[in-house]
This record gives C-alpha cells, structure tokens and sequence, in this order.
C-alpha cells in the first residue's frame, strides 16, 4: 500500500519517472498533473497512517528520512539545472520531501501543515508550470543560456514569476508560508531535527527560484531570442491572476480551511496516539 502511494506521490526515492514526464509532457496536461500527484501524499494521510498506525510511528524515522532526503536531493539537483521545467520537475521532489516530514511527524500540527501544503504546491506548481509554457510558446524550452532581461519585455510575467516563486519559498501572507510554519511546528513537537530538516527545504527553495529569476528574468539578456519574448495576452493574464488570487486568498485566510478539515485530522490524531503507547521513544530517534 505505501509503496503504491510513494511512486504515485512522487516520494524519493521512488521518483524517477517524474523529470522526464514533467519535462516533456504538454504544459496544460503538466499543470493539472502536478495537481493530480499529491494524491500519493493524500493517500498516505487517509489510508496508509489510519489503517496502520502502530506500523507508521514504528517505521516513522525511516519515512522522515526519506521525506528530508528527497527535500535535500530535490532542492540541490534544482539548484543546477539550467531548464525552467527541469528545474521545477526536482523542486516538486523536493516539496513532497517536506510533506512526508508534515505527515510522519504524526500529530495534529503535522498532519494540517502536510495536507495544506499539498495543495498549496499544486497551485504553486501549476503557476511556474503555466509560465514555462508561455515562455516555450515564444523561445522554445526555456534555457538560462538563452533569457536574460525579460523584465523589459515582459514585466507582467516577470511579476507573475516573482509571486509565485516567493509563495513556493513560503513567504508570509502567501499560501506556502502557514502551510511550511505548521509543518516545521509538527515536526519540532516530535524532535527538533524535524524542523531543520523542513527549513533547510524552505532556504533551498529560495535559492534555486530566486536564483533562476535573477538571471533568466533580470540581467542582461543572452540571446537575440528575448527580443520574441511579449507580455502575458489576455487568456494567460486570466490563468495567471486566478492562480495569484488563490496564493493570496488561502495565505490571507487559512483559517477557515484549518477549522473544516481539523476535526477529521484530530480524530485520525487520536487514533494514532491511543494506538501507540506514547511513552514508547516518541521523543526520540
């Protein structure tokens, strides 16, 4: 059952097949894939951790340490790729590393952080991937060694580029910012190399979003391609302030989802810890 869920989700590291497919499937398809993926991690959370409690908290260090592995080894292959796709194919490893350390620190804090990532990475994710695509439409594959300077010819999706990429790193008053805050939490209530574990996710992120948009939106451009690159058209301004408004409406009023979906959480919380003896290690690795 976990193995179905991991390949699904992708969880390192059982995600070999997702560069290739992210990097050459069709955008549109691509976007509401990456939607689809988190369906893994959601089956963890409803069938994996429920149906089997004492058997989660037994192999509980073995999954965080898969969870911080693919957020290292994501963020880090991210970090050297010089295509936008590619780029952004490793970076959804390394998300789905920081909610497995959400959903394996096996409390309440854990499981609302883990469960709001999942979808604030799908909206994050269909955002950057919605603009590579607009970039391919206009460049070709969107290689740092052919942008530079968009900002000057195409300043709304330099802009658009920038928020999303900022909600990824979870910037406050984003969507990604209470979702990485009550994963960190959950994860320092079970042992603080938890919490180290997913922020070290969170500094890496900045560097491989913000360093792509320094030299492929900012500089100097390298190429006479640029001078093909146009501002978003009118459909893509749509696609691109919906997703925008969705990043700010669940950053700016995360409440509500927490109070609908903490009852079943609390409920799936208690049956975790009146299962396992809590005296048993629980704060140990």
């Amino acid at each position: 059952l976990f193995f179905g869920f991991a390949v699904k989700a992708p969880v390192f590291p059982f995600h070999t097949w997702l560069p290739k497919v992210l990097e050459h499937g069709p955008i549109v398809g691509m976007s509401v894939f990456l939607v689809g993926v988190k369906l893994g991690t959601y089956g963890l959370l409803r069938f994996v951790i429920p149906l089997l409690p004492e058997t989660a908290h037994e192999w509980l260090w073995l999954m965080v340490l898969l969870g911080s592995a693919g957020t290292a080894y994501g963020a880090l292959l991210a970090l050297g790729q010089t295509n936008l796709r590619r780029m952004l194919a490793f970076a959804s490893l390394s998300h789905m590393g920081v909610v497995m350390i959400g959903l394996f620190s096996l409390n309440l804090d854990g499981f609302e952080g883990g469960l709001l990532q999942m979808i604030n990475l799908g909206i994050v994710g269909a955002g950057l991937f919605f603009i590579a695509g607009f970039l391919s439409t206009r460049v070709g594959p969107p290689e740092l060694g052919s942008l530079g300077g968009l900002i000057h010819h195409a300043p709304l999706m330099t802009s658009a580029f920038l928020i999303v990429a900022l909600a990824g790193i979870g910037l406050p008053g984003t969507n990604g910012f209470n979702g990485e805050h009550l994963v960190m939490l959950g994860g320092y209530e079970r042992h603080w190399i938890l919490a180290v574990f997913a922020g070290m996710g969170v500094f890496l992120t900045a560097a491989y979003s913000l360093s792509y948009f320094q030299r492929g939106f900012m500089g100097e451009p390298q190429s006479t391609v640029v001078d093909r690159v146009y501002d978003l058209t009118r459909s893509e301004r749509g696609i691109i302030a919906t997703l925008v408004a969705l990043i700010f409406w669940i950053g700016l009023g995360t409440g509500p989802f927490i109070q609908a979906v903490r009852p079943s959480l609390s409920e799936l919380t208690d049956r975790v810890e009146s299962t396992v003896d809590a005296d048993e290690g629980i704060s140990d690795p």
